[in-house]
């Protein structure tokens, strides 16, 4: 099994939210100095700025609030970011810093998370606080109607933050006016009787912050009060300016009563720039006592970042002429099935060039070439109807029928046998073929000519989708095979296994090219399915084994939201070796190599079940040059769509052993099934060759599905985990054309919430992001997280347990879809 050393991706995100913090501290300390000047300075700018709007306003993006949503200032607000926007944020004042990001995972849903640190708080030197909130839109603004959206501020947290709330955005020209109800924390100030509780009595209690990462459906929406806040956003004249002032219904109770803060007023002032269409900085006046900062940086996760790429361009396929496509035709002389009725003295010559060119369009005088040919062999026209190989349904229009259609069913023959791959023209076509792929990132497993089709297993070594990769290989057999070759059978392999195999007729290809057409355009031609074929059973293998490889590569660790240590990290360097003796057997390894570390910083875990994670940072502390891997694997197709996999030996930096997995995953079916079983042992942490008494037997059920709605893919694991605990993880992600993934995941397991400890059960985000997007390289490789707001032991799989679904799903029924495009133009 080849697995690449990955970067998180939060690497380069938290060390831009760390300055930022760090900034926001050194701004917020000079302008505590100068608040009279910072007061003057917000009535007498921003005030008139609103007072005086005129219509030279430009439309700016959507405003983000203080707590990363689009919104004001510390009220949210009505609108939504664009579909599949990926923000992230970090603001700060004196006495508290707030960071987090938010994703639009739908046009109408929302998700975020936050991690607010505030100073003095509960007795704690500083108090982080962590909590996810979800916003869910219910009207789209329309000529009548404003934006309407409905929020809960902290769905799995502490409840410090938990506020719920319905508002209401309008844009009126260069305003944008808000006007929300909140309850919880947004309705601590200015406010009046619950509404809800006329409807029932209990909803005018609101019980006491919970222990954190419950989930507590029915306290939304009650308490003994409710309350209005609202206010304007102005695009000013100043493009990318807007001006915003906002009335807030939050008193800071808690931070008042704790002498953290306490407001003078509950109006605010500030500014928001947008720097750059991925960039917005804003300041404002909160509270009339203290100034606060803020950057966010937007992610546009459906747009293709780079029109051009590094690397070798897509290799230019040889066009057969018509004057070439009629002499392979009549050098055929292909004989009818007896069958069927000869329509001339010729009609060999007229069925072998229909062979050839691979009609589609059904209306007669389209095409000239083959309008020629029919014309010599006395009819008006001809086209295919369905181009399975070697069967066709031709439609003919004869010259004295005029435009009726008299459809023939015949079936072509070839008379030649399969040619040698060690002689004649093939033999150096196929040597130009492998040279040509190599340079391509294509590595070329075997290749054999069988008549008139040559037949090639593939690995694709360096895109992330696989029809590039088939598009590019058709390009290499277009521009090295000859002209006599009518089809170009091509099998996918993934890690040794072969997985699917694509039928491309070459004149569909060739149609299309010349046209600057679409792969939908070709799918109508193509046939494709799963196929447990091997290299073995094409031709004698053109790679050469045992074969070896290594890379040397970065390799990041991190600790995040203890609240002792709420950043932690390690850089280190790995080197990566491995040889398969065979296409499906392998063996490797990993050693790494510690660069800087601040890992003997992290809190001892007070963790009731088997400390199977919660001890990462002793790994990572006495661990720090050591061995990350060291196992053999062997993989294989047992059925076309059934995979297996059995490895064993250090598996991973915490765990060795020896299991397998087995998967299917039906044809044209977005649907996958997977199951898991592994014996386990707990591993040293020194990370070398000596393992602790504690062992486990763990595996998982997985099913998965790729839903066509949004693109969102749903994943349910269900089994034993490494601490011995039974129950189920639930992942609902979002997977971009552009390959980029976030999501969210959820694993309730038999372990109570008190025994599992701070956040009662695991939880977190996916977030995958692929180098090829935030690099103009073509590459497999991505930034790849589970990002969790604590690390415990309940409900934690072995890294990685699932490995065959990934590692097939670029030949999957889904993904080849969404990419089929770039067949012939990659």
């Amino acid at each position: 099994m080849r697995c690449e050393a990955r970067i998180g991706a939060e690497f380069e995100v938290l060390a831009g939210i760390s300055a930022v913090l760090r900034m926001t501290e050194s701004y917020a300390a000079k302008w505590r100095r100068h608040l009279p000047m910072v007061r003057a300075a917000g009535l007498g700018v921003v005030l008139p700025a609103l007072w005086f709007a005129t219509a030279f306003a430009q439309t700016n993006p959507t405003n983000l609030n203080f707590y990363g949503s689009p919104g004001l200032l510390d009220m949210p607000g009505g609108h939504m970011s664009p579909d599949g926007a990926f923000n992230i944020w970090a603001a700060g004042t004196d006495f508290t810093q707030r960071y987090g990001f938010s994703f639009q995972a739908t046009p109408w849903f929302e998700g975020s998370f936050r991690y607010i640190a505030t100073r003095q708080l509960l007795g704690y030197p500083t108090y982080y606080d962590r909590s996810f909130g979800v916003r869910i839109r219910l009207q789209n603004e329309t000529a009548g109607w404003p934006d309407i959206a409905l929020g809960v501020s902290d769905i799995v947290g502490t409840g410090l933050e938990s506020g719920e709330y319905v508002v209401a955005s309008k844009h009126l020209g260069p305003f944008d006016a808000t006007l929300g109800l909140g309850w919880g924390r947004l309705a601590s100030a200015g406010g009046f009787e619950n509404p809800f509780a006329v409807v029932a009595s209990s909803f005018s209690s609101r019980p006491p912050p919970t222990a954190a990462g419950q989930f507590d459906v029915k306290d939304f929406f009650h308490g003994p009060h409710a309350a209005f806040f609202g206010g304007v956003a102005w695009a000013t004249p100043l493009d990318r300016l807007t001006a915003l002032v906002e009335y807030s219904s939050d008193a800071y109770s808690l931070e008042s009563q704790q002498h953290v803060f306490t407001p003078a007023m509950q109006v605010n002032f500030g500014l928001s720039y947008q720097v750059t269409p991925a960039l917005q900085v804003g300041a404002a006046w909160m509270y009339g006592r203290l100034p606060m900062l803020r950057i966010a940086g937007t992610l546009d996760p459906k747009t293709e970042p780079f029109d051009r790429r590094f690397g070798e361009t897509p290799i230019a396929p040889h066009i057969r002429d018509a004057e070439e496509l009629r002499r392979i035709a009549r050098a055929k002389r292909l004989p009818l099935d007896p069958g069927v009725q000869s329509f001339d003295a010729d009609g060999s010559t007229l069925i072998a060039f229909i062979k050839a060119v691979r009609l589609e369009q059904r209306d007669c005088g389209r095409h000239a070439l083959l309008a020629d040919v029919a014309r010599e062999n006395g009819f008006q026209e001809v086209a295919i109807s369905s181009v399975g190989d070697p069967y066709g349904d031709v439609l003919i229009c004869s010259a004295g029928d005029g435009l009726r259609l008299i459809e023939r069913r015949m079936a072509l023959f070839t008379s030649s046998g399969d040619a040698d791959p060690g002689t004649g023209a093939f033999a150096e076509a196929r040597a130009h073929a492998i040279e040509f792929a190599a340079k391509q990132g294509l590595k070329i497993e075997a290749i054999a000519l069988h008549g008139d089709r040559v037949d090639v297993a593939f690995t694709n070594l360096r895109y992330r989708t696989e029809p590039e990769a088939y598009g590019r290989l058709a390009r290499v057999l277009m521009a090295t095979m000859p002209d006599n070759i009518d089809t170009f059978r091509i099998i996918s392999l993934a890690e040794g296994m072969p997985t699917r195999e694509l039928v491309l007729p070459r004149s569909s290809l060739e149609r299309t090219i010349e046209q600057s057409g679409g792969g939908r355009e070709v799918l109508a031609d193509v046939t494709t399915d799963q196929t447990s074929i091997l290299p073995a059973q094409i031709s004698e293998p053109v790679a050469k084994y045992p074969a070896f490889d290594w890379s040397l590569s970065p390799v990041y660790n991190q600790s995040l939201f203890d609240p002792d240590a709420p950043y932690l990290y390690q850089l280190l360097v790995g080197l990566r070796g491995g040889v398969n003796l065979t296409p499906q057997l392998r063996f490797e390894g990993e050693v790494q190599a510690n660069i800087v570390s601040t890992f003997n910083q992290l809190r001892s875990s007070n963790s009731a079940l088997p400390h199977v994670r919660s001890d990462q940072n002793l790994y990572y502390d006495k661990g720090r040059n050591g061995v990350a891997e060291l196992q053999s694997s062997y993989e294989t197709t047992l059925a076309p769509g059934v995979y297996a996999l059995a490895r064993g030996g250090i598996l991973e930096s915490m765990f060795a052993g020896g299991g397998g997995e087995i998967l299917w995953r039906p044809e044209t079916a977005r649907w996958a099934f997977g199951a898991t079983l592994y014996e386990v042992w707990q591993r040293g942490f020194d990370r070398l060759f000596d393992m602790q008494p504690y062992h486990v037997l763990t595996g998982h059920v997985s099913l998965y599905y790729e839903s066509p709605w949004y693109n969102l893919d749903f994943r349910a694991d269900a089994g034993r985990y490494l601490a011995g605990d039974e129950g189920g993880t639930l992942t609902v992600s979002r997977r971009f054309d552009t390959g980029v993934e976030i999501g969210v995941f959820a694993t309730l397991t038999n372990v109570p919430f008190a025994k599992f400890g701070e956040g009662s059960f695991d939880k977190g985000f996916v977030i995958r992001i692929p180098l090829d997007f935030v690099t103009p390289l073509n590459s497999q490789s991505e930034f790849d997280v589970n990002l969790r707001p604590v690390t415990r032991d309940g409900g934690q799989m072995l890294q990685p347990e699932q490995v065959l679904y990934d590692e097939t799903r670029r030949t999957s029924y889904g993904e080849f879809l969404s990419a089929v495009d770039r067949i012939p133009s990659p």
